[in-house]
């Protein structure tokens, strides 16, 4: 849905955009494997900074 509402013009120059094709988009599944590992990842790392960090201050 997101994708077909991107592909209108909503007050732009339609001769300079190109029409989207679909079929080169990816899956929603494909999609969705790709956010999810992302996320995934950028929250192991926030974590293990965290976790990294001298909080306590020196013992």
């Amino acid at each position: 849905m997101w994708v077909l509402q991107n592909s209108h013009a909503f007050g732009l120059r339609p001769e300079l955009q190109t029409p989207l094709d679909l079929s080169t988009l990816p899956s929603p599944l494909h999609a969705v494997i790709i956010i999810a590992v992302y996320c995934v990842s950028l929250l192991a790392t926030s974590l293990y900074l965290i976790h990294r960090r001298d909080i306590g201050g020196p013992s």
